[in-house]
């Protein structure tokens, strides 16, 4: 039965109650409710169960838990109460924890609840009677206590020291877990003050009075003394303990802890020690030696500051830097320090001091931060040396470099006139030496078509070699030439790319690998600053050698590849003065002919030949190309072999 009475109103009774059971239920101090049936369909809550979930009469009769709270779903409530209806055992539960909405906040609470199953006469479950006691403010205290408790227990952990608690007369009372673990003594031993024989004889007094004073003037204990420690080794402790007075004012207890300062104490006696030899030292010194303070102020300066200024100690500390400076090299000095020793790092300056006697001369200061153990500033110390002479000497040589170079200027300018007459030289010498040559060719040719039926076979194999001469002399000027231009027509490096360089140089022997059969491996090759003709120059020329000396019958393989390698790891070892310095690797390999290793100086020489012209053309000019590239590109070329076995070329260019 449903009724639509307000919360806290008389309400029409389920059918079958007696009224005076409804109105107890009604009054009832707990929350009640009975719902009915397998889909637990509310049939009765009365007032106080209505207040506690924030529900309305009319929100709750006639419907099912699943339709008063659906946002519980997941939270096992339904089958909770669907296990009492199937089973018709009672449920209780302690501290239920449920979240639910009320109204449109969204609500989490505890309970203490009951499911008592309501059975017929034949024993079957038909309600099921919930009484629920709002637990939530006794579980979020107890909560809060626990957090509190927690906190506490990790304060205590974190102390770095010794917690102990005495009474108001200073005995110790009960276990003292932290004391009996850094003294060794039992619970019987440093009962009462039983605790003073852990503390040094000749402390025990001084601390007793310092005790008496502080409980007297009710005041925290701030003390230090030595402790035996477990391992019988006596150690520094600094002493902190707090009164806790009782509501009249007096002392209910004490709660101090015992911090081991052992080492703290050590390092600031070396520190001492440290400080009086550095005196020792610096007074010795020949140079000026000060220390000063984080804020800059004068700690310490030594007698030849003293002496170089013609100052008392007390003079000098009262004194302004920007007294003692050249006005010329105020704000330098300044515009150095200052954010120098903010970031706490060494500095070295030159600047100018002021003599006594009004002389300027000039010194070079260098300062290092001084840090005590914890990595606090201590202060800065440095020293001063005298470099008036030396830098006066270097203001000469810097005139004299300055005007060598004007001078060097001059010679360049020179250098630049004889190389722009050097390529004049080179294009009227290849070219008055290549028109005899053109004509030669080529009155040649015209004999030998007209004439070479009638000539006789020893005149016509004399006419041949003077064309082979002729040929050979016009590729020897060019490469004369080409060599030559290596040196006075320099272009400003442009980064290219040397896969782009070697794809033109096989472009350019195209018809060589074809005729050959060669085979061609480039691996992946890097982008570098070069000047893109000598490149080519110098690719074309290994590649081509590769081509030419080819062992008969075997198909030619060419591998190009490169690696980056420092210049430790390289085949030469001209390569930098600076070993840390990385370079280009490019490799080029063959299957060729090969050459015995030791004859590798002449490879590289102009006209340095290790085979015959007979056998295999060339100048022997076109590797002294390939060095003279590769130098001017401040790098370097070498080369391994063993004779049939092939040649590799390594060409070192800087990364």
């Amino acid at each position: 039965m449903r009724s639509s009475t307000p919360p806290g109103e008389p309400i029409e009774q389920p059918l079958g109650w007696d009224s005076h059971l409804v109105a107890l239920f009604m009054q009832a101090p707990s929350a009640i409710a009975i719902v009915q049936g397998p889909r637990q369909v509310f049939i009765f809550a009365n007032p106080r169960y209505q207040a506690l979930f924030g529900r309305t009469h009319e929100e709750l009769i006639g419907r099912s838990i699943r339709e008063v709270w659906p946002e519980v779903e997941g939270q096992g409530i339904y089958e909770l109460f669907e296990q009492v209806y199937r089973t018709g055992e009672p449920y209780t539960a302690h501290e239920y924890e449920a979240r639910f909405m009320d109204g449109d906040t969204p609500k989490t609470g505890y309970f203490q609840f009951v499911a008592q199953p309501i059975k017929s006469a034949q024993g079957t479950v038909t309600e099921i009677m919930i009484q629920v006691t709002d637990v939530t403010e006794q579980v979020v205290a107890r909560q809060k206590l626990k957090q509190s408790e927690e906190r506490f227990m990790a304060a205590i952990s974190a102390v770095p020291g010794i917690l102990w608690t005495n009474n108001a007369r200073g005995e110790m009372e009960g276990p003292q877990p932290g004391w009996e673990a850094l003294t060794g003594q039992s619970l019987e031993e440093y009962q009462g003050y039983g605790w003073a024989k852990a503390v040094h004889p000749d402390d025990a007094a001084p601390t007793i009075d310092a005790w008496n004073e502080a409980v007297r003037e009710r005041k925290p204990f701030l003390f230090e003394h030595r402790v035996r420690q477990q391992n019988g080794q006596w150690a520094q402790f600094s002493i902190r303990a707090i009164p806790v007075l009782s509501d009249d004012g007096s002392i209910r207890e004490w709660v101090g802890v015992h911090t081991n300062v052992t080492q703290q104490r050590l390092a600031e006696a070396a520190l001492r020690e440290s400080e009086n030899r550095f005196r020792i030292m610096a007074d010795a010194a020949p140079n000026m030696v000060w220390c000063i303070n984080p804020d800059g102020t004068p700690k310490y300066v030594n007698p030849q500051v003293l002496e170089y200024f013609g100052m008392t100690e007390e003079a000098f500390f009262r004194a302004l830097d920007t007294d003692l400076l050249h006005p010329d090299d105020v704000e330098r000095v300044r515009a150095t320090l200052i954010p120098t020793m903010m970031q706490r790092l060494p500095y070295s300056i030159e600047h100018r001091f002021r003599r006594h006697d009004g002389q300027y001369r000039w010194f070079l200061a260098k300062g290092a931060p001084s840090l005590y153990p914890n990595g606090e500033l201590y202060g800065y110390v440095g020293t001063c040396f005298d470099i008036h002479e030396q830098k006066l000497f270097a203001e000469k040589l810097e005139q004299e470099v300055a005007d060598r170079t004007k001078e060097l200027v001059k010679v360049n300018r020179a250098m630049k006139r004889s190389n722009e007459y050097m390529q004049q030289f080179a294009y009227v010498a290849s070219h008055d030496l290549q028109e005899p040559l053109r004509k030669i060719q080529s009155f040649s040719s015209m004999i030998a078509e007209e004439y070479a039926p009638a000539m006789p076979e020893p005149a016509l194999d004399l006419f041949e070699r003077i064309q082979s001469a002729a040929g050979r002399m016009s590729v020897l000027i060019k490469d004369l030439l080409a060599y030559s231009r290596l040196t006075t027509q320099l272009q400003p490096f442009e980064l290219i790319s040397l896969e782009a360089v070697v794809a033109g140089a096989i472009y350019d022997q195209e018809l060589a690998f074809r005729e050959l059969d060669a085979q061609l491996e480039v691996q992946a090759l890097p982008s570098i600053m070069a000047d893109p003709t000598q490149m080519h120059q110098l690719f074309g020329n290994l590649i081509s050698n590769a081509l030419k000396y080819v062992r008969p019958g075997i198909q030619p393989v060419i591998t190009i590849a490169s690696r980056s390698v420092p210049a430790q790891d390289a085949l030469v070892r001209n390569l930098s003065e600076n070993p840390q310095r990385t370079y280009w690797e490019i490799s080029i390999r063959d299957n060729g002919i090969g050459f015995e290793e030791q004859y590798l100086d002449k490879l590289f020489q102009m006209f340095g030949r290790l085979h015959s012209r007979d056998k295999y053309e060339g100048t022997g000019i076109g590797l002294a190309i390939c060095k003279r590239v590769v130098e001017n590109h401040h790098g370097s070329i070498t080369a391994t072999s063993e004779p049939g076995q092939g040649s590799s070329f390594y060409i070192y260019l800087p990364t």
